[in-house]
């Protein structure tokens, strides 16, 4: 079906919220439109306030902000003649910005999970053990096992490289600091 020419309501596809007379909480939230043509309804409508629901796409926004969702009417202006809907039922959209607290911990996860994955060895706790161990042997003034060498040698090795990655990290942090925008999928390959 395509929609009415004079309402632009077609049945089979818009919906609509209903107001009863001075109700200001609706009584039914996806009404079908009374008639069966989506024309203007003959005689009105009762005092009822029919919505039209509509969707709306939300504002652009970043990572930095969570996206608040409060659907309501909004009248058509100027009124439209008795027997046609009263408006639209629409979004409205809010933008909450994120405390620079929250965003941090983000950026911490994104540098944990970074680390994690171009050091998947860096997970296995036996193997930082084992370098602990190795440092307080080394400490100690004992020698080495070429096995206790060879794992200091690659977290010395990897510590090196994760000074890149806590660089990136803390260039996010200052951009946080500054109210800039970031892009928190960006780290150093090392």
């Amino acid at each position: 079906m395509t929609a009415h020419p004079d309402t632009g309501i077609d049945r089979d596809v818009d919906r609509f919220v209903v107001f009863l007379p001075g109700q200001t909480k609706s009584t039914a939230t996806n009404e079908l439109w009374p008639r069966l043509d989506g024309g203007p309804v003959s005689g009105g409508l009762g005092g009822q306030r029919w919505y039209k629901k509509v969707t709306v796409a939300p504002p652009p926004h970043d990572h930095r902000y969570t996206l608040q969702t409060k659907n309501r009417p909004v009248d058509t202006d100027p009124a439209p003649p008795e027997g046609y809907p009263t408006g639209e039922w629409r979004p409205v959209y809010t933008l909450i910005q994120r405390s620079a607290e929250t965003l941090k911990l983000q950026v911490e996860t994104a540098f944990q999970a970074e680390v994690r994955k171009q050091f998947p060895d860096t997970e296995n706790p036996t193997t930082l053990l084992l370098a602990a161990k190795a440092i307080a042997n080394k400490q100690k003034g004992a020698v080495l096992t070429q096995e206790e060498t060879d794992t200091l040698e690659s977290i010395v090795s990897v510590g090196d490289r994760v000074q890149q990655l806590v660089a990136r990290k803390l260039e996010l942090e200052a951009a946080i600091d500054a109210d800039e925008d970031y892009d928190l999928s960006i780290w150093p390959q090392v």
